[in-house]
């Protein structure tokens, strides 16, 4: 990971480098973590400490809560995907949505992230590539996603697939 010392940009090149990038976004946050990822990229939220990350988030306080939209559910329903037993253990404290079959697929971001509260980002610029940036302190870029998320999250719904995983 480099970081830009003006600026704050984290700049992501490798799984490991967005690996380290959510757990800072993870140790930095306090109650609200929202993720939006067209699979749920098993080879970055699947990593054994992202996993860990995310399960002392969802337990360090009693008002954490993490929440999930997915464009699409076939690969979690498919292969599994090593967050399901932590989201199945703290239910309270997750909530994974599916994008509604009508949604205008052509609307979709070809990209990820993660937002952490009201100021901290993770952000893959492509999903079929490993590169990104993530940032601790960039209200403006979290403000714009945030809004996208409200939309996306809007537009999805609980998914009784994900009932019998």
């Amino acid at each position: 990971m480099d970081t830009d010392s003006e600026t704050g940009v984290i700049k992501l090149k490798s799984y490991e480098d967005f690996s380290n990038a959510i757990n800072a976004v993870l140790e930095d946050s306090v109650r609200l973590i929202r993720i939006y990822s067209p699979d749920f990229e098993p080879e970055i939220y699947g990593q054994a400490d992202v996993v860990e990350g995310m399960k002392q988030f969802a337990l360090q306080n009693s008002n954490a809560h993490i929440q999930i939209v997915l464009s699409d559910l076939s690969r979690v329903v498919k292969d599994g995907h090593p967050m399901m037993p932590v989201i199945e253990r703290l239910p309270s404290r997750f909530t994974i949505r599916v994008l509604n079959r009508h949604y205008d697929r052509s609307n979709l971001p070809a990209y990820s992230y993660l937002l952490g509260d009201k100021r901290r980002v993770c952000f893959r610029a492509n999903v079929d590539h490993d590169s990104g940036f993530a940032h601790l302190d960039d209200v403006a870029t979290v403000s714009r996603l945030s809004e996208e998320y409200a939309e996306l999250h809007r537009s999805s719904q609980a998914s009784p697939e994900l009932r019998r995983l």
